[in-house]
């Protein structure tokens, strides 16, 4: 079900991921203390497409702009009491799933994401094995992590949502080497009230088969747990184990 699946986004979703608002958010992360930097694919943001009836600027299928997983994330971060104010940025990390092999990253994304307190990678969907080697995959999404790696905060790699063994043990093997967190959302992703479809109609499938609100909570909360400032903080503060001496 999920190959189907994702064959059917890899034919329908190749438009365009995300909207011209993405780059003008740069302003609010360099003016912010704390900078949310996002590179995805549609689960991040989606334009409009007349083609999917779709009609939002943000994260597919949330219901609207402030219900997506980065809203909702943001939301968190915000609220945390160990936080200063945070800001958002997201960028279209189309290209890296569909032509790796041709994919770099920029030097403005770079510049902001290494001075970013959190920097989220969700990508690996779109990736069609049938066209694109794993290997090719791996060496572009291992040259991205270092590329975006934050010099001071920390690196979230997220799982594909359409679960693929073989490619989650390349992100998370990858995001591990870079110093990073892996966020596995594969569970949420099999949780039927996730899927956008239990919440209400669209009229395509591809559509229908992204996270929903309820879903876009849940990855939010996800790696707000495994990667937000008390979860980093508390990895910081654990006592460095040493090997015990050998008894004679």
């Amino acid at each position: 079900m999920a190959d189907t699946l994702t064959r059917v986004l890899q034919g329908a979703l190749a438009c365009a991921l995300m909207g011209s608002t993405a780059l003008s958010q740069a302003a609010d992360c360099d003016k912010s203390k704390n900078c949310l930097f996002v590179i995805g694919n549609s689960i991040t943001q989606h334009g409009p497409s007349s083609a999917l009836g779709w009609q939002g600027e943000w994260g597919m299928a949330a219901s609207g702009a402030n219900k997506d997983y980065v809203a909702q994330l943001l939301k968190l971060l915000n609220q945390d009491a160990a936080g200063a104010s945070w800001a958002a940025h997201k960028e279209n990390g189309g290209e890296l799933e569909r032509h790796p092999a041709t994919f770099q990253v920029t030097d403005e994304m770079t510049r902001l994401a290494r001075q970013s307190a959190m920097v989220v990678v969700e990508v690996g969907d779109n990736v069609d094995t049938s066209k694109t080697p794993l290997p090719m995959f791996a060496h572009a999404y291992s040259q991205s992590l270092d590329a975006l790696k934050p010099q001071a905060g920390v690196l979230a790699c997220v799982s594909t949502w359409w679960p693929s063994a073989e490619k989650d043990k390349l992100i998370k093997e990858r995001c591990e080497q870079a110093g990073g967190v892996f966020v596995d959302i594969s569970a949420i992703a099999r949780t039927p009230k996730s899927i956008a479809r239990s919440e209400r109609t669209f009229a395509h499938d591809g559509v229908a088969a992204h996270p929903g609100d309820a879903g876009m909570k849940a990855i939010a909360n996800k790696i707000f747990t495994v990667a937000g400032p008390r979860a980093t903080a508390d990895k910081a503060a654990q006592p460095v184990k040493t090997p015990g001496k050998k008894q004679p």
